[in-house]
């Protein structure tokens, strides 16, 4: 089944809420995502370019989520115009409305999103020469979701990694999963298996870059950071090892049959940065204008071992929650993630230097001139 018939991130602003545990995401947005927007807005407003006297100005969130990341994101791509506005002495008349597009899948949380916009206008006041409207645009991004030649500025953040599906090929007749268990591409994972998600990760990122060639304008940028792989040996993530460490307790408590276990896929790929770069060069819309990479780990502003590992914990759980209820069963849902937080506790005290980590990379992306 694809991904956007029941995908979404934990709604609400509770403790598991998506909202209350992107500070990573957040960290990874502020640290390498924002010098590169800033770049990309500055060049597309310069006096070379001739277009600061555009009247308005079409930025999209691809995949925006919830919480304090979409928020952040917003609030610096207007105080940025507002700074270069300023600097350049100009009037009301003569700056750009902003029109903001937040897409995500039907299944997101919209409504916090848009209460959570309400604060951000009012909080921005009088000092801010610019104006912004927001508009939600349900529905994928492997899709078009824009007129042509519209947007100028586009960013997505830990949405990428994301597939439209498990891919099929990694069943049997039976329709059991040739992974075994393993949820995701791991050192152990067939060959065939680590095949058929790479093939459907280039499917689903090519068809992505191909909606935005048409929808963005020429010149424009795309900002985008994706959960992705340190190399094109497979490996298998700290997250999914607990993952599946909770799979096998749960097994042997009798808690979930062994077959539901081994059938658990997530349509998640963790791209090489060769795979990203090989598929926009293919796809042949975009240059690459900027590729970064760094680690960083869950909860890393948190020092007690324990807070540590249930912030951790939680974090992974309002990414999965959904896709593990759909799979298991209501019922089970706290029990798995109980036992997620028991796992990650005693990988923190077993380890004691150890961490959560996720290898990120940020590629900023100029389309090519029609």
């Amino acid at each position: 089944m694809e991904t956007k018939n029941f995908l979404r991130m934990k709604e609400g602003d509770g403790e598991f809420s998506y909202a209350q545990n992107s500070t990573l995401q957040g960290r990874i947005l502020d640290q390498v995502s924002k010098p590169l927007i800033k770049y990309a807005i500055r060049s597309l407003l310069s006096n070379d370019n001739n277009t600061h006297f555009l009247e308005i100005f079409n930025v999209a969130d691809l995949g925006c989520g919830v919480g304090s990341s979409p928020i952040s994101f917003i609030s610096y791509v207007i105080d940025t115009i507002n700074e270069i506005y300023k600097d350049l002495k100009l009037d009301n008349s003569q700056v750009p409305k902003i029109n903001m597009w937040m897409n995500d899948l039907p299944s997101n949380d919209f409504k916090l999103l848009f209460q959570n916009l309400k604060k951000l206008e009012e909080s921005k006041g009088d000092d801010c020469i610019t104006s912004c409207l927001f508009m939600g645009v349900y529905g994928s991004f492997y899709n078009r979701l824009f007129p042509q030649n519209f947007l100028h500025l586009v960013h997505s953040n830990y949405a990428l990694h994301w597939l439209s599906r498990v891919p099929p090929s990694i069943y049997n007749e039976s329709r059991r999963s040739k992974n075994n268990g393993k949820m995701i591409v791991c050192e152990t994972s067939p060959r065939e298996v680590v095949k058929a998600y790479r093939a459907q990760f280039h499917k689903d990122f090519s068809q992505f870059l191909e909606c935005r060639s048409c929808e963005i304008v020429s010149n424009g940028y795309m900002v985008l950071t994706i959960v992705g792989s340190p190399s094109m040996v497979p490996h298998h993530p700290c997250s999914a090892r607990l993952l599946c460490k909770v799979m096998d307790n749960l097994v042997s408590k009798r808690l979930i049959k062994e077959e539901k276990a081994k059938s658990f896929d997530l349509p998640l790929h963790y791209p090489s940065k060769e795979e990203i770069e090989s598929t926009i060069k293919k796809e042949g819309s975009f240059t690459i204008e900027k590729l970064e990479t760094l680690y960083d780990c869950f909860a890393k502003e948190i020092n007690d071992i324990e807070a540590k590992a249930i912030s951790s914990a939680n974090s992974i759980r309002a990414s999965i929650e959904v896709l593990v209820c759909y799979h298991f069963g209501e019922h089970i849902c706290d029990l798995f993630f109980d036992e997620l937080v028991r796992v990650t506790i005693q990988h923190f005290y077993n380890e004691p230097n150890a961490s959560v980590e996720l290898f990120n990379i940020v590629v900023m992306l100029r389309r090519k001139i029609d």
